[in-house]
């Protein structure tokens, strides 16, 4: 099931590779699958990001979340996790904003840190997402733009 997610974009209109093609890795699984890390080195954002109109910042996100296998149970007429410990858990971490125009000025490092849940079982897969989200600074206050976010998939194990 994990790999038929692997590659997934939420905005099939705009692909993150689109709005952001600056280098990276893609982000890393430990092998409890309980901590996830995404490293992106310092870019230029006038060379790397194409923003929407009226953006002034961005974030960059990282997502993971855990998703356990189905079994039908009978008895019950529907289909139910088979181990529901950290089926539908997950969580994000986005970068501080970021200004466009110019060098970011350092590598923007990003952690998901899920080991408060215990042990993965085994039928869970994980799914790591990895976006933008772009702002408007607007007398000093950021607000989310509507356009111009995108997020995709690239890991899952």
């Amino acid at each position: 099931m994990r790999d038929m997610f692997k590659g997934f974009k939420f905005n099939k209109n705009l692909p993150l590779k689109s709005v952001f093609y600056a280098p990276y890795t893609l982000p890393t699984i430990n092998a409890s699958r309980d901590v996830v890390d995404w490293t992106v080195t310092d870019f230029d954002t006038d060379t790397f990001i194409t923003p929407p109109e009226g953006a002034t910042h961005f974030k960059l996100i990282l997502a993971v979340g855990y998703v356990d296998n189905y079994e039908y149970v009978p008895a019950m007429k529907s289909y139910e996790p088979e181990d529901d410990l950290v089926n539908g858990r997950g969580a994000s971490t986005a970068s501080n904003p970021i200004p466009l125009g110019g060098m970011v000025g350092s590598d923007t490092v990003l952690q998901v840190d899920l080991s408060s849940l215990g042990a993965i079982p085994a039928s869970t897969s994980i799914f790591v997402g990895i976006g933008i989200v772009f702002y408007q600074d607007t007398n000093g206050e950021l607000y989310e733009l509507a356009q111009g976010n995108t997020m995709i998939i690239p890991v899952t194990g």
